[in-house]
């Protein structure tokens, strides 16, 4: 089994609808579009965003 040597977790309190969430999720899917493996921890599961901004690659 391969293992990526590249892995991140980004904490958020939830996803609601907010600047700072946003922004988390856009550098999520930007270092996951590098190969670099992303985790999202909710303190809470909350999902307020757009799904279109939730595209993981």
């Amino acid at each position: 089994m391969s293992r990526s040597r590249n892995k991140i977790a980004i904490l958020l309190p939830s996803l609601r609808c907010g600047g700072a969430e946003r922004v988390a999720v856009t550098q999520a899917n930007g270092l996951a579009s590098k190969g670099i493996a992303v985790d999202l921890v909710l303190v809470k599961a909350e999902l307020f965003l757009e799904m279109s901004v939730l595209m993981f690659a």
